[in-house]
């Protein structure tokens, strides 16, 4: 059951955002609406998610398909005295004005809206926009576009418009309080955030914001006054305008002066406070060859140097003629037409013979003529070519040359299953292999006579390898010394073993009262210990 006790006077603190977080973390039995108890508060990595921007008195929370807007003290930082009053008067005219500003969404104050430890206090309840960007976000994305800039411009030009008509006031417009909906091509806008909005029903209250001040005039910043009526914006929207105008033209300024989707776009308050200082942006975008734009950046200028708000965007454009209209393409680059083939005049040709083809030119030097005559196979100074197979250990010298003959290198001296294959070329005895690998006789082959000092000496024998064979030992001899010593080991061991089992033999006839039959073993054991172990 919730509490009805009387809600929370004009002299009593708000609560805080941790007041509200423990508040909104029961929603379900905590807020008064049906529609909010319904749906589901939303959370991120870090607990109950809180929305908005600078939040200087106010806490935002998404619950289902509603924000809801909750009033807490933040530091010495108090709301306004008057901020019922002044979301009443906003959400009547935000009913009524339906379908005049199409940016302005309907809320819903509720005086009773949610109960905080034993407080009732009021809230805020509008329309969550799914998928909708904020200005600064959607400029960031779509600033080389000109097409998407030019719909965007046209579609500020169509908000301002209509809020000059309706008599309505932001009073903080900047890259964050507008969010972006693409319904097909064409962007529309929505404006969030009424804390200082400006309403016929609240003339002559008084101002409790300066807005953001890279979009503000420098006149009617801190420590000067802000005046609380119905032209506040224009200031704020001429200055996005231009922006929105040049990056159309010049989308390279987005980087270059350091444009971002949240603190400023072209223009920051030094540019606003320095306008007639060299490299002044403002000045440079003047001297810019952008006709279209003189006349807002005229009126920028002189609304600085006169200390006063601008003329409305709307007579700005009245005056200069402008027509909202979608730019024409960039002229596409001329680029000669793609190859095609022609098969009608195709002719086919024939490939040139191989004798018509041209020599190559051989750039090399010419090498150098070496007297015609034979040159042997085996030089003296170069070692022989010996086929490869097992040769001896000690291989002969290289051979006389012989005449020049087609004799292969290294013929293949591969036997055949009938006939063995000689141990050399030049000792075979009986056949050699000829050319065509064939058996032939030895005389069937040149041979040159060799002196007899030249004869080469045949090569020695290889050496026999050792005999082995097992000699039997004499029938007298004698073991070796180490097999005596173990075979003694081995005996004093067996006897040991046997003293042991009969001692042990003893005393289990003698524990068991069998004395008797105990005398014996100990008779055995003491004539052995007494007579000692033979020698």
């Amino acid at each position: 059951m919730r509490d009805n006790r009387e809600m929370v006077s004009r002299e009593e603190l708000w609560p805080g955002r941790d007041e509200y977080d423990l508040a909104l973390a029961r929603w379900t039995e905590t807020l008064f609406d049906p529609e909010l108890c319904s749906g589901r508060l939303d959370y991120d990595h870090l607990g109950i998610r809180r929305y908005g921007g600078a939040n200087l008195y106010t806490c935002v929370y998404r619950i289902g398909n509603w924000m809801v807007r909750c009033f807490c003290s933040n530091g010495q930082r108090q709301p306004p005295t008057d901020i019922r009053e002044r979301y009443q008067a906003i959400a009547r005219f935000s009913t009524m004005a339906q379908g005049r500003v199409s940016a302005l969404a309907a809320i819903t104050y509720e005086e009773r809206g949610i109960q905080v430890g034993t407080r009732i206090l009021p809230l805020v309840k509008m329309p969550f926009f799914a998928n909708c960007p904020s200005l600064g976000e959607f400029i960031m994305d779509h600033y080389l576009e000109a097409g998407v800039m030019q719909q965007l411009c046209d579609a500020w030009l169509r908000m301002i418009a209509e809020m000059e008509a309706t008599q309505v006031a932001h009073g903080d417009l900047d890259l964050s309080n507008v969010l972006v909906e693409q319904h097909g091509s064409t962007p529309a806008l929505h404006l969030i955030d009424y804390d200082n909005m400006w309403v016929p029903e609240l003339d002559r209250r008084q101002q409790h914001e300066f807005g953001h001040l890279h979009f503000q005039h420098p006149a009617f910043m801190p420590p000067h006054p802000r005046p609380f009526t119905p032209d506040m914006d224009r200031f704020s929207a001429l200055t996005i305008y231009i922006s929105l105008k040049a990056l159309i033209t010049f989308p390279q300024l987005y980087d270059e002066w350091g444009a971002d989707e949240s603190e400023r776009l072209l223009f920051t308050d030094s540019d606003y406070r320095n306008i007639d200082q060299p490299g002044n942006r403002i000045g440079l975008l003047r001297a810019s060859s952008i006709p279209d734009l003189h006349p807002y950046i005229d009126e920028l200028l002189a609304s600085l140097r006169e200390r006063r708000m601008p003329r409305s965007l709307v007579s700005i454009s009245a005056s200069a003629g402008y027509r909202p209209s979608t730019p024409a393409p960039a002229p596409a680059a001329i680029m000669p037409p793609p190859p095609h083939a022609d098969w009608k005049r195709a002719v086919y040709l024939t490939p040139p013979a191989a004798a018509a083809r041209p020599t190559p030119v051989d750039s090399s030097p010419t090498p150098l003529a070496f007297p015609a005559q034979p040159m042997p196979l085996n030089p003296t100074p170069a070692p022989p070519v010996v086929a490869v197979q097992t040769m001896p250990s000690n291989p002969l010298p290289a051979p006389p040359a012989l005449p020049a003959q087609p004799v292969p290198l290294n013929p293949v001296l591969t036997p055949t299953p009938a006939q063995p294959a000689p141990p050399h070329p030049l000792q075979a005895s009986g056949g050699q292999r000829g050319p065509d690998n064939s058996s032939q006789p030895l005389s069937s082959f040149p041979t040159a006579t060799l002196p007899t000092s030249a004869s080469p000496a045949p090569p020695d024998p290889p050496p026999d390898p050792p005999q082995t064979s097992r000699v039997r030992p004499p029938e007298n001899a004698q073991p070796p010394a180490s097999t005596k010593n173990r075979l003694w080991l081995w005996i004093v061991i067996g006897i040991a073993i046997g003293l042991l089992l009969l001692a042990i033999l003893a005393a289990v006839l003698l524990l068991t009262g069998m004395r008797r039959f105990a005398l014996e073993p100990l008779t055995i054991l003491y004539s052995a210990l007494i007579t000692g172990l033979p020698s």
